[in-house]
């Protein structure tokens, strides 16, 4: 089955989340005139501003609509059918590192693999711009132009992090949750100082987008807080090398509803690459329908 490979060009014409600024909704007259009389009448003048562009549209109850913001939409791959997985890299990652378990799921899965923002094919956004919330609205945008309306998100390292806060924030969008070497971040003010310091040596060390740090710096326990909101079914994997990690797995365990807990033998940090099918096999148990 062919891959797709979607990515921005034209943000103007992109849904994407409008962060700070007000979103801009454009009505296509043309699709629905039989809406131009009197329910259209009612709409303001600077809402009928028409567009031609063949696109896909989203309904809306005065005809077909389209959120505006200057953000571009994240790269990311769809392939396969059912049930929606969608997959979340870490830190200087890509979507591809996702192959391998999908791969193995795309015939009982639809996977969809995102590219966060400065990472794979998706463009940086600039240096301010890479905050948690900028992210989370990236990825919700991600939903948006996949038609996707829930779905579970299995996440590697940032992407579970990520996955969690738009858990606790969105909590209608998350159907489950595959930690995959994850972990909630951290309470105490001077390890997440630690945390940050590790990030700001390790990037100083690469030729990285400007700004891009911040992406992979925690701020606040927001997440650590919020787990025992989170209900949904969630499966945790960690290699049994990833030290750090299995106890981030002892804390979800204690705080969340955890349905499966797979540690891989020889596997580290990079389970899902290193032993794909080990964390497919947990995924598919757990998420898969029949």
């Amino acid at each position: 089955m062919t891959t797709l490979v979607r990515a921005a060009t034209a943000p103007a014409l992109e849904i994407a989340a409008s962060h700070d600024e007000e979103a801009r909704l454009r009505v296509d007259v043309a699709v629905r005139p039989r809406l131009i009389g009197p329910v259209m009448s009612l709409l303001p003048r600077r809402l009928l501003a028409c567009h031609t562009r063949k696109t896909r549209r989203r309904r809306h109850p005065f005809g077909y609509v389209r959120t505006v913001t200057k953000r571009p939409v994240l790269a990311f791959t769809d392939r396969g059918s059912g049930p929606t997985l969608i997959f979340v890299h870490g830190f200087l990652n890509q979507a591809s590192v996702w192959d391998g378990v999908a791969d193995e799921l795309a015939e009982v899965f639809r996977c969809i693999a995102i590219d966060l923002p400065g990472h794979g094919k998706s463009s940086a956004t600039g240096a301010g711009t890479y905050a948690r919330d900028d992210v989370l609205n990236d990825i919700r945008a991600v939903l948006r132009e996949t038609d996707t309306e829930q779905a579970v998100f299995v996440g590697h390292s940032l992407g579970g992090y990520l996955s969690l806060a738009l858990a606790i924030e969105s909590p209608e969008l998350v159907e489950g949750l595959g930690l995959i070497g994850a972990g909630p971040g951290f309470r105490n003010p001077a390890s997440r100082e630690k945390w940050n310091d590790s990030v700001r040596t390790l990037v100083a060390e690469r030729d990285l987008p400007d700004g891009l740090e911040e992406i992979s710096m925690h701020v606040d326990a927001m997440v650590m807080d919020g787990l025992s909101d989170i209900e949904v079914p969630t499966a945790v994997v960690v290699g049994e090398r990833d030290k750090g990690f299995l106890a981030s797995a002892a804390v979800f365990e204690k705080n969340l509803n955890v349905v499966a807990h797979e540690v891989v033998t020889g596997a580290g940090h990079m389970v899902h690459a290193k032993a794909p099918a080990a964390v497919a096999a947990v995924l598919r148990s757990t998420f898969g329908r029949n």
